[in-house]
């Protein structure tokens, strides 16, 4: 036997390994890319129903009923444009601590049940799997 007939046999069950390594990784990857899981959010039933989002607007219904008062007791259209202003600043910085809040939570459920995404149910006409009440849960803790 000759060393080219040596080396056929050998490579001829190399090649067919290596096509199955292959063909084996395409099929882990297309397995992969077909179960990227997608959620909705609701957030609007996150700040109605957590105690986080109840908390939050009732701060600011009070913080809002503190600065009407003082509204109305302005002399002028600069004292009624910085009581404004303190009102918006507190409001952006309330719902930007909130957001930041349900932001870590959706993470930590979305993580936890292999979600890639999460989007607003308005974003889907249909959904099968909604986190909403997951995350107002891990809000409440």
């Amino acid at each position: 036997m000759s060393i080219n007939t040596e080396r056929s046999k050998f490579l001829v069950p190399a090649a067919i390994l290596v096509g199955f390594v292959i063909l084996l990784g395409g099929m882990l990857w297309a397995l992969n890319a077909f179960s990227f899981k997608v959620a909705t959010l609701d957030l609007n039933k996150v700040v109605k129903e957590s105690s986080l989002g109840q908390e939050a607007n009732k701060e600011l219904q009070n913080k809002g009923n503190q600065l009407k008062a003082k509204l109305q007791s302005a002399k002028t259209e600069a004292d009624k444009a910085a009581i404004n202003t303190e009102f918006q600043k507190f409001q952006s910085d309330q719902q930007t601590a909130f957001f930041e809040k349900v932001k870590k939570a959706t993470a930590d459920v979305a993580k936890a049940n292999g979600i890639k995404a999460v989007s607003s149910p308005q974003v889907f006409i249909y959904s099968t799997m909604d986190i909403t009440d997951a995350v107002i849960a891990k809000l409440d803790k």
